[in-house]
């Protein structure tokens, strides 16, 4: 909530409130710093429901002025605002915007492209933040890639059992209902694939590093002339 990084990535469960504390960040940003906050998800419907915990957020203030309150747009009176973009048209949402701050939701979940669209808003603002937050949805697009691969975030995970408003009777019903899935929407980790079976780290492991012949007994040891092998 506090952070002035300018490259966040919140990896969360399902749950946990991560909506909630970036529609209060960009509600302040707007607000009080004045600045151009864009939110994205994987659909419209979705980025609205933190573009409408913002409107509340501004609401509550009960001291902004509004100069444009739609469906999509809020704009205050002395400068700031807040756009809902749909996700799910990435050629014809962000292309064009220029932002302070682009926050996309459910960032394992969006296509590749719109990332793609979405981060050069950012590029005429040298003190622009990104923050993507998602829960795990397989191994695999941007928001894995960043997580795994990428050293400029700044990188913060919250579990289910971190979270005081989540029950623990609840998470130990919900394991037995999900199985292996439970790992995923409630522990944090990107499986292999949705209802995958292994663990995409583990099995990175297996074939991380040069494996030494000598101490490896199951290594074949090959004899006579190759072409026998053929």
């Amino acid at each position: 909530m506090r952070s002035d990084e300018k490259a966040l990535l919140l990896l969360t469960s399902r749950q946990v409130g991560k909506s909630h504390v970036v529609s209060l960040r960009a509600a302040y940003r707007a607000r009080f710093m004045r600045r151009r906050v864009g939110i994205v998800s994987p659909t419209q419907r979705q980025s609205n429901i933190v573009y409408g915990r913002v409107k509340e957020w501004v609401r509550r203030d009960g001291k902004a002025r509004l100069a444009r309150d739609t469906a999509t747009v809020l704009e205050l009176e002395g400068g700031g605002a807040v756009v809902s973009f749909p996700g799910d048209r990435p050629d014809v949402s962000v292309r064009g915007e220029t932002l302070d701050d682009l926050i996309v939701d459910e960032a394992a979940q969006v296509k590749d492209s719109l990332i793609a669209a979405a981060t050069p808003t950012t590029a005429a603002r040298p003190d622009a933040s990104i923050i993507y937050l998602s829960t795990p949805f397989g191994a695999r697009g941007a928001f894995y890639k960043a997580w795994q691969e990428e050293d400029v975030w700044t990188k913060i995970t919250v579990g289910a059992e971190e979270c005081s408003r989540i029950r623990p009777d609840f998470l130990a019903k919900e394991k037995v209902r999900l199985g292996i899935l439970w790992e995923q929407e409630y522990a944090c980790r990107f499986l292999a694939s949705v209802g995958g079976l292994f663990d995409p780290l583990a099995i990175d492991d297996l074939f991380s590093g040069t494996p030494q012949t000598a101490e490896m007994d199951w290594v074949p040891r090959i004899s006579g002339d190759a072409r026998d092998w053929l």
